[in-house]
């Protein structure tokens, strides 16, 4: 549990610093909206489902990752996020 806790330290740590980096290729103001899920709590490892929204005016980004490091999942779903952003 107590490492849990800690990974979600780091899950608004990280989330900070990539809303950050959005914020540079964004000039308008949005709204950033992460769900977690752990799945499999019961074994020695767990699994995290991560949706991630983006809420710009107009317009709606949005990914979705599972992954077994809580962390790498995060990272991955922005990553998603900024090359639909480039896209546009």
């Amino acid at each position: 549990k107590r490492r849990f806790q800690r990974s979600l330290t780091n899950t608004y740590a990280i989330t900070e610093r990539e809303a950050e980096k959005l914020q540079r290729k964004i000039d308008e103001t949005f709204r950033v909206t992460v769900h977690l899920k752990q799945i499999n709590k019961e074994g020695k490892q767990s699994q995290f489902d991560i949706k991630l929204k983006i809420d710009l005016p107009g317009k709606i980004l949005a990914s979705e990752k599972s992954d077994w490091d809580l962390e790498t999942a995060l990272h991955k779903v922005f990553n998603i996020v900024e090359s639909e952003l480039q896209r546009v």
